[in-house]
């Protein structure tokens, strides 16, 4: 039975006209702009911009039950590098919008619900020439996660205790290999574009005296819909398609010092990466003595350590001025992927990227 559009179009607006009555919409935003300096070792330095900020009208349709919009968007120009699985590539700009929709509910006190619609468009300039939506790695998410939440409260502490579960998918609309290029039937088309399943846990502890703790351990999963497996002669190997599987966690704690107004932080993340995707390199000859084939290509392990120290000076009621110095070292180790010279040779030790 079809229904009338008129009809459609009454009781929309009927609905949407009780949820005005009823609900209560809390404005809840942020917006910050900062300067940006950049210095790549043995390279240029760069002068740029950070903003960020977000949007969320909160609908609350009860004490229990509530719609969370959010917009939240982030534009970064300043040279840098960023790590992608062929190698880190240097990039002047980038550009992330995320839109999500939640539907939160308290079903019992203190355990709480959530889904969520996931949405994400990233864009990546690698030249101030270049034009937006036209960049090799830009990617598109789309995704639902489920969250179960615990919260308990007390005099002397609180804690949270959440677990959940993610899918989404993503896709790079303009990425191209030079296999794809110049072939009439190239075998792989959308190569980098993969679905993913990944819960998370997430614990947080914060106690009377300002100590926080939280870890974050995540398991995900990812298949790629067209990047078949390359075999130890070079072939692709159509009846298997690759998978990864990345186990990591973000752990970290802070505190007051005994002067109140500084705060001691340490952020941290250890990352192990596996993958059945294997590497050919032709080295670009003719000659096939020269090839080299590595097996676990994408294979790494890696960790950071993030100290911090931040200074809070209050100015008035509801305003407080905050400065923070961080630094991070990064470090990741390639279990198969020999290091590679500027003339593409090969050493004897494994990659290190740092």
């Amino acid at each position: 039975m079809r229904i009338p559009a008129l009809t459609v179009a009454v009781f929309l607006s009927i609905s949407l006209t009780g949820l005005a009555r009823a609900a209560e919409i809390l404005q809840v935003s942020h917006l910050e702009l900062l300067g940006a300096y950049s210095e790549i070792k043995k390279g240029t330095t760069d002068m740029g911009q950070d903003l960020s900020g977000f949007w969320a009208p909160v609908i609350k349709l009860s004490d229990t039950y509530c719609i969370i919009p959010l917009i939240d968007v982030h534009l970064n120009r300043v040279a840098q590098f960023l790590p992608e699985e062929e190698g880190n590539r240097i990039n002047n700009s980038y550009f992330t919008t995320n839109a999500n929709l939640a539907f939160r509910k308290e079903f019992a006190p203190g355990w709480f619900t959530k889904v969520t619609v996931l949405g994400t468009w990233n864009f990546m300039k690698e030249s101030e020439e270049e034009q937006w939506g036209k960049g090799l790695y830009d990617y598109h998410d789309t995704g639902l996660n489920l969250e179960l939440r615990h919260n308990k409260k007390t005099d002397t502490y609180e804690g949270n205790a959440a677990f959940s579960v993610e899918y989404y998918r993503r896709k790079y609309p303009n990425f191209q290999t030079l296999i794809s290029e110049t072939t009439v039937t190239p075998p792989e088309i959308d190569e980098k574009d993969y679905h993913a399943v990944k819960p998370k846990v997430r614990l947080d502890y914060a106690n009377a005296g300002g100590l926080n703790l939280y870890a974050q351990p995540y398991f995900e999963q990812r298949h790629y819909e067209d990047k078949h497996l390359v075999l130890d002669d070079g072939t692709l190997d159509l009846s298997r398609r690759r998978r990864d599987q990345v186990s990591s966690m973000d752990f970290g704690v802070s505190h007051p010092l005994p002067w109140e107004r500084l705060t001691a932080g340490l952020d941290n993340n250890v990352t192990h990466n596996h993958s059945n995707m294997a590497y050919y390199d032709t080295r670009s000859t003719l000659d096939l003595s020269d090839d080299v084939f590595t097996p676990d290509y994408y294979a790494y392990d890696s960790g950071s350590i993030s100290p911090w120290l931040e200074y809070k000076q209050e100015l008035g009621e509801e305003k407080i001025l905050r400065a923070r110095i961080t630094y991070t070292y990064f470090y990741r180790r390639y279990t198969d992927r020999k290091a590679q010279g500027v003339d593409g040779n090969y050493k004897p030790e494994d990659e290190r990227d740092r």
